[in-house]
């Protein structure tokens, strides 16, 4: 990277397929969601890759994304997911398996806050991306959870999901981090 000029790497470390890297205090996301116990990333490896990449002037910003993309993190918390595993999997995931944070639930809220706090005391880059893509609208319309929440609040997905997201760039802020997002056009 550094030979082409290039000094940000954004590592997409987490995706709906696997939860690889273990995160302090959030250990079961990497022992329930990765591949197999070998395809982690510990935080020493992460450690070792930020310091790898930072002696060649570049820049390590992680992503977790969020709410979307998250399917992974239902294999050890499958109450904070909704759609998990729908299907077929294109009418509720961008890509398979479906699942994404059930962000109406405020438990959800916390779990992803605290998650973001762990996560900005792993890395030097005063970035993180929450991501924020690809959110399903019917993933939510079709959750039962999701629709009773949103009628006992009379909100809507969209009010709950800037909700959400204000909530996590809140606790990066907090932790001296810049939140990025991913934008569509």
């Amino acid at each position: 990277m550094s030979w082409v000029k290039l000094n940000q790497f954004h590592w997409h470390i987490v995706d709906s397929q696997s939860f690889p890297l273990q995160i302090p205090g959030f250990e079961e996301l990497s022992a329930s969601g990765a591949y197999d116990s070998s395809s982690v990333y510990s935080p020493s490896d992460v450690s070792d890759i930020i310091s790898y990449a930072a002696a060649r002037g570049i820049d390590v910003m992680l992503e977790i994304d969020t709410p979307g993309h998250t399917s992974a993190i239902g294999n050890s918390h499958p109450e904070l997911i909704a759609c998990k595993g729908a299907t077929p999997w294109a009418t509720y995931a961008a890509e398979p398996p479906a699942g994404q944070l059930r962000i109406t639930d405020n438990s959800v809220v916390n779990f992803t806050t605290s998650l973001f706090s762990a996560v900005a005391d792993m890395v030097q880059s005063p970035y993180v991306s929450t991501g924020g893509d690809e959110v399903n609208a019917q993933c939510y319309t079709d959750d039962e959870q999701t629709q009773q929440a949103l009628n006992s609040s009379g909100q809507t997905i969209d009010q709950v999901l800037n909700s959400f997201v204000g909530e996590t760039h809140k606790t990066l802020a907090g932790a001296g981090k810049t939140p990025v997002v991913w934008e569509g056009s």
